[in-house]
């Protein structure tokens, strides 16, 4: 297994430009590390499957860390998989906001030695994406982005894989087809299955779609961070 910490591990806190300081969650691999890859929460916060997420990249090679971005209102926020914890959630994220959010992944980034690249989720992918124009991140990957298309105007300056689910009621169609076109160098790929089908603790799990995205994601970081 990876090595890991919680948040309050010595050492897994960031302080940003602004004085916060901003908890993470570290896995670090055995061997040496290959590149550093950004793990961004989804609007639950930084949930024992995001948490799983960096145990899986490290155990890849990677050292992964997950900002708890939340941590600027109710720190170490942990909420269920329902209608109120996602009511809470977006409660949240809207009184920080997206792009303060997109300014604390990249004061991790600016810890980091090495290439480093972000990968999101939800709310996480749309922050990524943000992420992406910023200088200093070798390549991006975002998990079912929401709202994305609001975003437009932030041009990648990086190579990003996105993912999307075509019956994700989150995230329209409409939404994936104004990425393509606006952004026709992005590589966007799509699964039969909903919102959240990577979230393998969860009812919306979609194990064959979240097996093809993983692969297309490792590949991705391989080809971009670090040789395969």
């Amino acid at each position: 297994m990876a090595g890991q910490a919680g948040f309050t591990a010595e050492g897994d806190i960031v302080r940003c430009e602004d004085g916060h300081a901003l908890p993470v969650y570290r896995a670090v691999p055995k061997r040496d590390s290959r590149a550093n890859i950004i793990v961004v929460q989804e609007i639950f916060g930084v949930t024992p499957h995001i948490r799983t997420i960096c145990d899986r990249l490290a155990e890849r090679g990677f050292t992964a860390v997950a900002p708890d971005l939340f941590s600027r209102d109710v720190p170490e926020t942990l909420l269920p998989y329902t209608k109120t914890g996602k009511e809470r959630g977006l409660a949240i994220k809207n009184a920080i906001g997206e792009e303060r959010m997109a300014r604390d992944v990249m004061a991790v980034a600016g810890t980091m030695q090495g290439r480093t690249g972000v990968i999101g989720f939800c709310l996480g992918g749309t922050v990524a994406w943000l992420a992406a124009a910023q200088p200093g991140i070798a390549c991006t990957v975002g998990y079912y982005p929401v709202k994305i298309d609001a975003h437009l105007g932030s041009k990648p300056a990086c190579p990003v894989l996105l993912h999307f689910g075509r019956t994700d009621t989150s995230i329209p169609m409409s939404a994936v087809d104004a990425v393509r076109a606006a952004y026709p160098e992005v590589d966007v790929q799509e699964y039969e299955a909903g919102h959240a089908f990577n979230r393998d603790d969860d009812v919306s799990f979609n194990p064959q779609a979240a097996a093809t995205a993983w692969r297309r994601t490792l590949d991705f970081f391989g080809r971009h961070l670090a040789h395969a």
